[in-house]
């Protein structure tokens, strides 16, 4: 086989390989939304709007929401990787709900307000926030 052969035979092994990993990461993707819906019953992406549209970001710094940069809470990536919330309560979907919608509940110090917000707007924004590993 001929150097300019071998050259444009493994340009194309590559472009191979890298559409299979990007292609892979994409279901990954998929694949976590998935779950993250299972276990929160909340969807993610609409989470992501209601978390700009009703001020979370003005006090916290969110991944995935622009143009805001709160610095009055504490920065929310990683958040579905800590253990507690508020330094308080395990981290699981249906405490991460009670902390969103009744901060008061789990912590009558707090300074996080209640925000008015129905039921399924707060799994929403826990099934954004648990994509934040």
């Amino acid at each position: 086989m001929d150097k300019r052969r071998y050259i444009r035979w493994s340009k194309l092994a590559l472009i191979g390989v890298g559409l299979s990993i990007g292609l892979s990461f994409a279901g990954c993707d998929r694949d976590d939304h998935r779950a993250i819906r299972a276990i929160t019953g909340g969807e993610p992406e609409r989470g992501r709007v209601l978390i700009r549209t009703l001020g979370c970001a003005t006090c916290h710094i969110v991944p995935g929401v622009r143009d805001v940069e709160g610095l009055v809470g504490p920065p929310l990536e990683r958040i579905a990787s800590r253990a507690y919330l508020a330094g308080r309560i395990e981290n699981t979907p249906e405490n991460m709900l009670r902390w969103i919608r009744f901060p008061k509940s789990v912590d009558p110090e707090t300074v996080m307000p209640q925000i008015e917000m129905t039921e399924q707007d707060g799994r929403d924004i826990t099934a954004y926030l648990y994509t934040l590993r």
